[in-house]
């Protein structure tokens, strides 16, 4: 075979497998781009609500108040009378106004059983505090939270009073049902009652949604 013409097949041949090299190249590149796209175009899960600001319970309506829980002690001696009371409070019907009401210390609530123990409670000392509106009296015998919600306008309410006396909560061991209202000063009240009760050893009761 003609010198040159051997000359010419071999750098035929060298070009050939640089082209082959290439192309294993780019296929390797393809594979590696395939593989990262899938996660690099997808967004991460993004964090779950706080379990605290989930709502367990349907508000019901607007303006509505829907007690969960409440425990109540009668005053054995001296002044340790407790009670605490739970659930939904619904302030959609008056979004604009409800907070400044609470922070001008002008709601209470009163809460009774199904016989003689009824405490009237005012909520004072109300403030801010990052999602919250919190009260508490200047003995801290009553203490109130409101905490905001996944839903606008639509709080956790949390009211508990210690340090009651007998003239409050009476004699006997307290009765179902629990019931209370929430004023707020200007003439709108919000019922809710506990029906759901059993007595907790001598001196107290407990109720449930």
């Amino acid at each position: 075979m003609h010198p040159r013409h051997e000359d010419s097949l071999a750098f035929a041949r060298r070009r050939t497998k640089a082209a082959r090299g290439a192309l294993a190249s780019l296929a390797m590149a393809a594979c590696v781009v395939t593989a990262l796209s899938p996660g690099a175009q997808a967004s991460p899960p993004g964090p779950p609500p706080p379990s605290d600001l989930l709502l367990d319970t349907d508000p019901g309506p607007s303006g509505s108040l829907v007690l969960e829980k409440g425990r109540m002690r009668h005053a054995v001696g001296r002044d340790n009378g407790t009670l605490r009371v739970s659930g939904l409070f619904d302030a959609r019907d008056q979004a604009a106004t409800f907070e400044d009401r609470v922070l001008a210390d002008a709601s209470s609530m009163q809460v009774r059983d199904g016989g003689s123990f009824v405490a009237d409670l005012r909520f004072v000392g109300c403030a801010t505090l990052r999602r919250s509106l919190r009260c508490k009296s200047p003995d801290r015998g009553v203490q109130v939270s409101f905490r905001a919600t996944d839903q606008p306008n639509v709080y956790k309410l949390t009211v508990t009073a210690k340090k009651l006396s007998t003239a409050v909560t009476g004699v006997p061991q307290p009765k179902g049902p629990i019931s209370a209202v929430f004023s707020d000063g200007a003439g709108n009240d919000r019922p809710g009652a506990l029906s759901d009760c059993k007595k907790s050893g001598r001196h107290a009761l407990r109720c449930k949604h």
